[in-house]
């Protein structure tokens, strides 16, 4: 694989938040403290270190949740050194995805485990392990449900979808595994594929959609020492009461994240709004917002007949602490109070509201990680690289629009023919010309001559748009090639990552995919990447 860099900042994909976080821009410097640089490790272990988390609770749910997975020694080695004060997590976090997800959650994956090895070789005296938080909480359906492969759509319509995504059995997936089989079917991978899903999803075998995912992504990066987390539990939600107790009860994170939103609303587009309470409140079939009523002093559980005083509601918290869950502002507050985490990897999305949250953290005395922004890569197969080859422009120019990269191609290989700037040069001369006549004749017609030339000038841009449509239709075959090519790469107009799911790339490539992700990705590199088959 060739690979072409470029900055995230080139691709025009990215906003202009991520953008000036990337390049550490001055008015951001007080949303975050850790610069996205691995001499930033230091200070961040010498803050972990005044600020520890319960290891002995971790080390037992993690211990307890890989009972039932195959024992790999590189997994077991880092579940166990988390017991270690020296010990720290590189964490990335996604809800459970249908057949590995689009490719940026294993993009995911793919980064913290690449940062934690390299961590590893730039501080021997600590340990790093890569951790995934599985988010099985979010009750989000529609997001997780659906898996786009090759020309079609695979969809899981269960009966009851509406508790959280994690929770819900794979009883009703068998139809759409059997489709996905034969989708996959005649590809020199197929066997493999199969296999990870099918024994993954099978009901008998897992109960649920986050044990199920537990289960694949452990047969696919377990050999990396990858560990798999649900924090979906009561003891942990137990060490979270305090946080959960504050925002039931004294209703302040609005206001303290007041001044962050405020100068970040001045320049970018706010991604995620606190709300009055920031928790659901959950049971296995629903997951639904805790709403506060002053007029009669209670609590109410939103579409529901559930109402709460507010001593009620302080013994539900604290004997059932896993009927709570936060949402997408508290999150990142639960997940920092729990591990012990340096490095909070994440995509664009995620990092613009993490970066509205360190005033929250400062309040709760959390610990702020270090936010890096995910590897993100663009495959370009060899059939795909051959025909924008034919095309003779620069392999930037992929991140142009559809009409720029064709006006692009006619230009480079047809400069004369179609763009008439030397005739419009002329036109204005001789307009000039005619103007200064007849300025001296009469100052009035100075109006009538300009009102002509653009006249004139909108006439030869009607025609050189005629000429350019000519060439298009003569070079037709370029067109076809260029249209094929940004299908590809930028489906649906968006981020191959962001549409294509993970099992058509390891249909391709099989178990050489993933060392070719890893061998490529450099979350602290900071740049985009083209990975283009030879």
């Amino acid at each position: 694989m060739e690979i072409k860099k470029y900055t995230y900042r080139e691709t025009s994909r990215f906003s202009r938040l991520i953008n000036d976080y990337l390049d550490a821009d001055e008015k951001l410097s007080g949303l975050y403290k850790y610069p996205i640089q691995s001499s930033s490790i230091r200070e961040l272990i010498a803050d972990r270190n005044s600020n520890q988390p319960n290891r002995e609770l971790l080390l037992d749910l993690l211990i307890e949740q890989y009972q039932k997975l195959t024992k790999l020694s590189k997994v077991e080695h880092n579940i166990s050194a988390l017991k270690h004060a020296s010990t720290f997590c590189i964490t990335s976090a996604h809800q459970p995805l249908l057949f590995g997800g689009p490719m940026y959650f294993i993009y995911k994956i793919i980064s913290s485990i690449k940062l934690a090895a390299q961590l590893n070789i730039e501080y021997p005296d600590n340990h790093f392990v890569p951790l995934f938080w599985l988010g099985g909480e979010d009750h989000d359906f529609p997001e997780v449900n659906h898996a786009h492969l090759f020309a079609g759509t695979l969809r899981w319509e269960p009966p009851n979808n509406t508790g959280p995504v994690g929770r819900m059995s794979m009883a009703s997936l068998a139809p759409v595994l059997k489709e996905f089989n034969k989708i996959i079917q005649g590809s020199e991978y197929a066997t493999e594929l199969i296999s990870l899903f099918s024994g993954a999803y099978s009901p008998t075998n897992h109960k649920n959609f986050n044990e199920a995912t537990r289960i694949w992504l452990h047969a696919l990066f377990g050999k990396y020492g990858l560990l798999i987390f649900d924090a979906d539990d009561k003891r942990m939600k137990a060490a979270f009461v305090d946080v959960m107790k504050r925002d039931l009860f004294q209703r302040d994170t609005s206001k303290l994240m007041q001044d962050t939103l405020q100068l970040l609303s001045h320049d970018y587009k706010v991604q995620a709004n606190p709300r009055d309470i920031n928790l659901f409140y959950m049971k296995t079939d629903m997951r639904e917002r805790i709403v506060y009523h002053q007029a009669t002093d209670r609590y109410k559980i939103l579409n529901t007949t559930i109402t709460f005083s507010k001593t009620e509601l302080q013994t539900e918290l604290e004997n059932y602490p896993q009927r709570f869950s936060p949402n997408v502002i508290l999150r990142p507050l639960y997940q920092e109070k729990i591990l012990p985490n340096l490095v909070f990897i994440g995509g664009a999305g995620e990092l613009s509201y993490w970066l509205e949250l360190k005033a929250l953290f400062d309040a709760h005395d959390i610990a702020y990680p270090m936010l890096v922004l995910r590897d993100s890569f663009t495959i370009v197969t060899k059939e795909i690289a051959k025909k924008f080859d034919a095309l003779k422009i620069p392999w930037n120019s992929v991140f142009k629009e559809s009409d720029a990269m064709i006006k692009e191609v006619l230009l480079n290989q047809n400069a004369d023919s179609w763009q008439l700037i030397k005739e419009k040069e002329c036109l204005k001369d001789l307009y000039s010309a005619i103007k200064q006549k007849a300025s001296e004749i009469d100052k009035s017609l100075k109006g009538a001559t300009e009102g002509a030339l653009n006249r004139s000038m909108k006439e030869l841009e009607n025609l050189e748009y005629k000429i350019m449509k000519a060439l298009k239709q003569r070079r037709s075959i370029d067109i076809q090639r260029l249209e094929t090519v940004k299908k590809a790469l930028f489906p649906a107009n968006i981020l191959q990552e962001r549409k294509h799911n993970f099992s058509m790339y390891y249909a391709r490539y099989g178990d050489q995919l993933i060392a070719m992700l890893m061998d490529a990705a450099n979350p602290l590199e900071k740049r985009f990447k083209l990975l283009i088959e030879a």
